[in-house]
C-alpha cells in the first residue's frame, strides 16, 4: 500500500464562493515520489483536526500568505499579508496535533514558519524592509521566474545527512523569514546572506523538517528527491511503529 501524505489547503475568502484549494504542483510532486496525496480542508473543530490525521503517514505543511504576527507577540508590519482566520486556526490545530502525535512533517515556506511560530519562535516580517542587505528572496513585479540563490547546509544536521551536500541552489519565494528559532528546533541551512533557510526538530524520534524554498516547483531536482525520499522513509517508520535516529 502506498503511503498517504496529507497536505493542508490554501484558502480563498471569495465573497460569493469561499473555497479551499491547492496548486497541482504539490499534488504532482507527492504522486511522483510514489505516495498518495490527501488534501486537507480547513476544519472548524480542534478534535476534527486531530481525527483527520488518523489515516495519514506523513504531513506536508504547504506555503501560503503570512500568519498573524500576534501569534508571536508582534504588531503587524505594513507589508504583512495575513491568511484568513479560518485557515490560520485550522493550520495551528493540525500542526500542533501532528507534532504531538509524532507524524513526520515537511514544512514548506509558510509551513516552516508555522512550525517555528507554533513552538514559540518569531519571524522577520519583511526582509526587504528589515534586512536591506539581504539577497533577493522573492521575485519583483513583472518577473516571471523565481529568483535562485545558494543555500549552505549545516554539517551534522539531519538535513545534511538527507541531502549529502554542503551547499545547494534553490528557488526563493518569500518576504518573511525566521528571526528567533523556536525551542526544540535547530537551524540546518542558511542562505549566503545569513537568512535561515531550513530548520529541523532536534528530537529525532520523528522527522520534522522545514525548508524556506519550494521543492514542489522542481520535482526533478536531486534535493527535492532527497527530501521526499526522507519523508516517505519516515512515513514507513511511523506507519509500522518504528523509531529511529536516522534519516
Amino acid at each position: 500500500m502506498k503511503f498517504l501524505v496529507g497536505l493542508n489547503c490554501d484558502y480563498e475568502p471569495d465573497a460569493r464562493n469561499p473555497h479551499a484549494f491547492l496548486y497541482d504542483r504539490y499534488v504532482d510532486t507527492v504522486v511522483k515520489a510514489g505516495a498518495l496525496p490527501l488534501l486537507l480542508p480547513h476544519l472548524t473543530g480542534k478534535d476534527d483536526a486531530k481525527e483527520i490525521l488518523d489515516p495519514l503517514d506523513a504531513l506536508i505543511l504547504t506555503g501560503c500568505d503570512d500568519y498573524a504576527p500576534s501569534l508571536y507577540g508582534a504588531a503587524a508590519h505594513p507589508k504583512t499579508e495575513c491568511v484568513g482566520p479560518r485557515k490560520q486556526q485550522s493550520d495551528l490545530w493540525l500542526a500542533a496535533a501532528a507534532l504531538a502525535r509524532g507524524v513526520p512533517i515537511l514544512g514548506i515556506c509558510g509551513g516552516m514558519q508555522l512550525l517555528n511560530i507554533l513552538r514559540g519562535g518569531s519571524l522577520i516580517q519583511d526582509l526587504p524592509g528589515e534586512r536591506p542587505d539581504a539577497l533577493q528572496h522573492r521575485k519583483s513585479t513583472g518577473e516571471t521566474d523565481l529568483p535562485r540563490h545558494r543555500v549552505l547546509i549545516e554539517r551534522g544536521t539531519r538535513l545534511h545527512e538527507i541531502l549529502a551536500e554542503d551547499r545547494i541552489e534553490t528557488n526563493s519565494s518569500h518576504h518573511q523569514a525566521i528571526h528567533r528559532v523556536a525551542d526544540g528546533f535547530a537551524v540546518s541551512a542558511r542562505a549566503t546572506d545569513g537568512v535561515i533557510e531550513a530548520i529541523e526538530q532536534t528530537d529525532r524520534k520523528a522527522l520534522v523538517l522545514g525548508v524556506q524554498w519550494h521543492p514542489e516547483y522542481t520535482p526533478e531536482d536531486k534535493p527535492t528527491f532527497g527530501l521526499l525520499r526522507a519523508l516517505l522513509a519516515a512515513a514507513g517508520r511511523f506507519r509500522y511503529g518504528m523509531e529511529t535516529s536516522g534519516l
